[in-house]
């Protein structure tokens, strides 16, 4: 496989990384498109709001089992990879880059040009109009902090670069991405990373992260 092939595969991956982390927090306030803070609940207001289907008593052992698939979202495709590299080739896991970069790159201009807040968003200020003064909030995460006397989940929202990126879910995305991705697997891999994706899905709502069009776009 020659270099070029490889960075062509990468390179999704690549801008993808450097748009969310580096080029974005230094686009001025001014130029960023408003915040859509209307569409999305009143879309939803006619199910009935699903993400409060779950949690009108939250309670801090649903909100930890919820929590977990948050907590190792990051770290999921560092052991997804070696398993495909074993179960395939370098080629596969090439592939397997330029799709996951792809879609990690779409969903994050999608989210850049028309931004969204989510329903945290809702459930603290209606319909007011956002300002991307605001800083990442946790949500129902907060309340696994004060449990544990720690700011774990606090900092880590804080750092987020997308404040108002609730449309797609790419939390949702990405285990659906590898339970889906073709290459050689057991009915029984094939189940637990469905199980695992629907997991995903279900504490996106619960912990009032994401709109069900959310999840349902990051699919």
């Amino acid at each position: 496989l020659s270099p070029y092939y490889i960075l062509l595969h990468f390179t999704p991956l690549i801008i993808w990384l450097l748009l969310y982390f580096a080029v974005y927090k230094h686009v001025p306030f001014d130029l960023r498109p408003d915040v859509d803070v209307t569409t999305l609940p009143r879309i939803e207001a006619l199910l009935n709001f699903p993400h409060r289907y779950f949690n009108h008593h939250p309670s801090i052992p649903i909100i930890a089992v919820a929590a977990l698939p948050y907590t190792i979202h990051f770290i999921l495709t560092v052991f997804y990879t070696p398993r495909l590299l074993l179960t395939t080739s370098v080629k596969r896991v090439l592939e397997f880059g330029l799709v996951f970069g792809s879609m990690n790159l779409l969903g994050v201009i999608v989210q850049l040009i028309y931004p969204t807040a989510p329903p945290w968003y809702f459930e603290s200020f209606g319909f007011q109009p956002a300002s991307y003064n605001l800083t990442g909030n946790p949500s129902l995460l907060t309340r696994v902090d004060v449990y544990t006397n720690t700011t774990y989940y606090a900092n880590l929202y804080s750092k987020s670069q997308v404040v108002f990126g609730s449309l797609p879910s790419l939390h949702s995305a990405w285990p659906y991405l590898m339970a889906r991705f073709p290459h050689p697997k057991t009915p029984t891999f094939t189940a637990l990373m469905l199980a695992y994706a629907a997991w995903v899905w279900w504490a996106a709502l619960y912990l009032q992260h994401h709109w069900l069009l959310d999840v349902v776009a990051g699919i």
